[in-house]
């Protein structure tokens, strides 16, 4: 059986969908998995690596929240999307990213605000 891509209007949600409590829970237990275009990308926007990457997921608070979106591609599962309107580490961000089945934290994408 294939998903189908969900309507765009439905999936759009004003809450996360993860509890940032659980996300720091994470980072501290050490459960993450970066996307490798994720970690090139931050890199190159933010000259970050993982760690500073997970300090700044630390720093985030629930106003700091944008979004939460279903993926574009498979396995569809769902996104929290922050985008914090002020500086984190000295930079302004955009980062999202799911907790899987296997209740790892995996960072889909880490960058300077466009």
């Amino acid at each position: 059986m294939v998903s189908k891509r969900p309507n765009r209007k439905s999936y759009l949600e004003k809450e996360p969908q993860y509890p940032l409590d659980e996300v720091k829970r994470l980072i501290r237990d050490g459960k993450i998995i970066l996307i490798e275009r994720a970690r090139i990308r931050a890199w190159k926007s933010l000259g970050w690596r993982r760690q500073d990457i997970s300090n700044a997921i630390l720093k985030l608070q629930p106003k700091d929240f944008c979004k939460r979106e279903q993926e574009r591609k498979p396995p569809w599962g769902v996104l929290d999307i922050y985008k914090p309107k002020r500086k984190i580490n000295g930079e302004l961000i955009y980062l999202h990213y799911s907790i899987n089945d296997d209740d790892y934290l995996v960072i889909d994408s880490c960058h300077e605000q466009e």
